[in-house]
């Protein structure tokens, strides 16, 4: 039976390879995406939080969904997470938490209470999915 997993994303990969490029020399700033992804492919385990955790829990026909903040590296981060897990043949999506970024009041107002509203709908969403349907088929007598 497959499972869908919910993780948050934080920035963990971004700043895991941008100190690898800092200690190969290479300015941070000019990492590609390519460059971050071939890092990623490296070694997973290391790379990010988020691939070491799923890395130890996937389990072949689960999926994968990325609950990522409303910021500019958030959704970068779990775009790159996201393609990784894709071309690894892993069924996975993201989704962007509204209103969860640095600025404090936001976060609380606004930020926490779509996180708790989005993972709910996204429990929700995998239950549907998980329920078997029967189709039920009505049988008519012979009529005469």
């Amino acid at each position: 039976m497959s499972t869908v997993i919910l993780t948050t994303v934080g920035t963990s990969l971004l700043g895991n390879a941008s100190k690898a490029a800092k200690d190969s020399g290479k300015q941070e700033e000019d990492l590609t995406n390519e460059e971050i992804l071939a890092f990623l492919r490296q070694d997973p385990i290391r790379a990010s939080a988020e691939s070491n955790s799923l890395h130890r829990i996937l389990q072949k026909g689960d999926e994968i969904v990325l609950l990522h903040s409303d910021t500019v590296e958030g959704a970068r981060a779990a775009a790159l997470l996201e393609q990784y897990w894709q071309q690894q043949k892993v069924p996975c999506s993201q989704v962007r938490i509204p209103g969860l970024a640095y600025e404090a009041q936001g976060f609380v107002d606004y930020g926490l209470k779509n996180l708790v509203r989005t993972l709910a709908g996204e429990i929700r969403k995998a239950k549907a999915a998980s329920i078997p349907r029967r189709h039920h088929q009505r049988h008519r007598g012979l009529q005469g």
